[in-house]
């Protein structure tokens, strides 16, 4: 069931990067993209919208990844 719906999803990504031309796809590792990671793993214990403006967030700044 998991590969079914899987391959679903890659089916629907191929779909819609098809009316991107220029669009290009790449794989980056989790310990070189900590403060991603971080965040999408803190966004999925939210339970509403949450948004922030001048302070960044928690899961972000643990890594240290502050653009300036």
């Amino acid at each position: 069931m998991y590969f079914n719906k899987l391959g679903a999803l890659f089916k629907d990504v191929i779909a819609l990067l098809s009316k991107f031309p220029g669009a290009v796809l790449s794989h980056v590792a989790r310990a070189e993209n900590l403060a991603a990671h971080g965040l999408a793993k803190h966004a999925l214990r939210l339970d509403d919208e949450l948004s922030w403006f001048e302070e960044v967030p928690a899961p972000v700044a643990d890594v240290g990844v502050i653009n300036s």
